[in-house]
């Protein structure tokens, strides 16, 4: 293996011969602590694969430029005999420049758990930066910290000087995993993925009056992140169009710098994206808002989330481009918000940008947008008493228009609101735990099934409808339930049997008079509806291919849904 000596812009950085002290192919030591590292590929002869170290202690920025492994082979640089301390005024603290397959990771010393920790970086300028048409990253085990904008930030904008950085070059950034890292203090966003100016139709890049879009990003992954006191959005990702993920992240304290627009626990847009499991809580009387998407494709998902003090709304979701599939919106599943500034949920229909200029104003209302199991506790909306056609149900459950929420009634079913928290039954609210105290709580075995959306574990990756019944809420009491869930009497209809095989007779019992009924396929499609009488009425599957099905009832304000499996 050869190793070389490069003199660099900013002074002598030397490249170790002690590959054996740090059991490592290449190792850099004697960095500069007053200026930034930059590390060229082309100083290395270096295969897939090999694994690069860092030796620890203070230093200035790290930029590396051009490296390359191999899809499964990706080049690993990691810190040895200590944490890499970078203190960097005028730049980024590590930035990575036309690389891709390549893996960051702080585990090189076992004594130490953040084996890269970015103690400052400069004015405007991010704690670690994948640019540059840089793809396939893997970050892990990263502290970051006293930022000049974001903690760490991954993205290639678009420049008009530049052809290649526009959407029709076709680069993509794929396979981005960013886990176990902790970022605070931060002047910008926690984490910032993706061009966030512009998706489809409107961009605010335009080169000779013709419009630029920022690159598509595939398979992003954001997970097991620890985010406090940062000053805009805890976490924002844009522009993924297949396969983005943020789970298992927990955010504390964001929007410290109360920069309007910039303020939100996590805002993704423009994408398809699977949000779950994050723990997110502001303790600084309702600074930050809740969780906000922005044309979020069909099958977008968000469950088993928490969500506690959320300035205005706990989720704004607002369709702003067509879905890509008109029969299939949202999947907004046992979520938990408390006490959000205003409601729960706020969902727009309206398409503001599309295309088709026949479009635009449409309300896309014939989507599905299912919010199921979700429990919402003391929102600031009060419509029960402001002069509106809203009324006490739109306080957790929000909308722009009255024709929007009707449209969406059959698929808000299984939820609990309430403005007394102390009526519950939480294990430990005082301390921001709001999980079932014991099997006497109005949230066990309440909610309605989630199979469909197949949901099979909660918050805490417990397993879910541990007594055959599912929970309200992010958590699933696990222990032995002394509760059957809804009484017959409050139960809004049963069907019967269940499975039923297609060529039998399928009943309902329904409990008054002047109930819509409708038979809904796993994809939204509707496949039945009618208006029955009270008691014992005869339900039509005979039509119904074997599959999972939604038997949903509504009359007036009261709505329920049961699962039916045709056999």
């Amino acid at each position: 293996m050869k190793f070389f000596l490069s003199l660099l812009l900013v002074g002598l950085l030397s490249y170790g011969l002690q590959a054996q002290n740090c059991d490592c192919d290449h190792v850099l030591d004697n960095l500069s602590t007053t200026d930034v590292n930059i590390i060229h590929a082309s100083s290395f002869d270096y295969a897939p694969g090999d694994v690069f170290c860092v030796r620890g202690g203070q230093m200035a920025g790290l930029r590396f430029l051009g490296f390359k492994g191999a899809p499964g082979e990706p080049l690993t640089f990691t810190n040895c005999e200590g944490a890499v301390v970078i203190n960097e005024t005028p730049h980024a603290g590590i930035t990575f420049i036309e690389s891709e397959y390549i893996h960051l990771t702080g585990t090189g010393d076992s004594n130490v758990q953040y084996g890269f920790h970015v103690a400052q970086s400069g004015a405007g300028q991010v704690g670690l930066n994948v640019t540059a048409f840089s793809t396939d990253i893997e970050i892990d085990h990263v502290e970051i910290e006293n930022t000049g904008f974001a903690g760490i930030m991954a993205k290639t904008d678009p420049r008009c000087e530049n052809p290649t950085t526009w959407r029709s070059s076709g680069f993509v950034l794929r396979n981005l995993d960013i886990h176990h890292n902790y970022i605070h203090h931060t002047t910008g966003e926690g984490i910032y993925i993706g061009y966030s100016g512009g998706y489809k139709v409107e961009s605010n890049v335009s080169c000779g009056g013709q419009k630029r879009f920022g690159h598509w990003l595939e398979n992003v992954e954001v997970h097991h992140n620890l985010i406090e006191n940062v000053g805009w959005d805890g976490i924002q990702l844009n522009l993924v169009r297949s396969n983005g993920k943020v789970h298992n992240n927990t955010i504390l304290n964001w929007a410290t710098a109360s920069e309007f627009y910039q303020d939100f626990v996590l805002n993704v847009t423009g994408g398809t994206y699977e949000v779950y499991n994050n723990y997110m809580r502001s303790s600084g009387g309702n600074v930050g808002k809740g969780i906000q998407v922005i044309s979020a494709q069909s099958g977008s998902k968000f469950y088993n989330n928490m969500l506690v003090n959320p300035e205005s709304h706990g989720m704004f979701i607002h369709a702003r481009h067509e879905f890509d599939d008109p029969a299939e919106g949202y999947y907004i599943v046992n979520n938990t918000i408390i006490r959000p500034g205003r409601s729960g949920f706020f969902y727009d229909a309206q398409i503001m940008h599309s295309a088709d200029q026949n479009l635009v104003g449409f309300r896309q209302n014939e989507a599905s947008m299912y919010f199921v199991n979700n429990l919402v506790v003391s929102p600031g909306s009060n419509y029960g008493v402001d002069p509106t056609w809203k009324l006490e149900p739109e306080s957790y459950f929000d909308f722009n228009t009255p024709d929007t929420r009707d449209a969406h009634l059959f698929t808000i079913y299984g939820n609990f609101t309430t403005r007394r928290i102390d009526t519950l039954g939480l294990e430990n609210p005082a301390q921001d735990r709001y999980a079932p105290a014991n099997s006497n709580s109005v949230l066990v075995d309440r909610g309605s099934s989630a199979l469909p959306f197949n949901l099979n574990f909660d918050l805490e990756n417990d397993s879910r409808a541990v007594n055959g019944a599912y929970d309200i809420g992010a958590y699933e009491f696990q222990g032995i339930s002394t509760s059957s869930g809804y009484a017959p009497e409050e139960s809004p209809f049963s069907v019967f049997p269940n499975p039923a095989p297609a060529d039998n007779p399928v009943y309902m019992d329904l409990p008054a008079d002047d109930t819509e009924v409708r038979i809904v396929a796993a994809n939204g499609q509707v496949q039945y509806q009618a208006i029955h009488d009270g008691g014992q009425q005869h339900l039509p599957i005979n039509r119904l291919v074997a599959g999972v099905y939604w038997v949903q009832v509504r009359r007036g304000d009261v709505s329920g849904a049961q699962l039916l499996i045709v056999q």
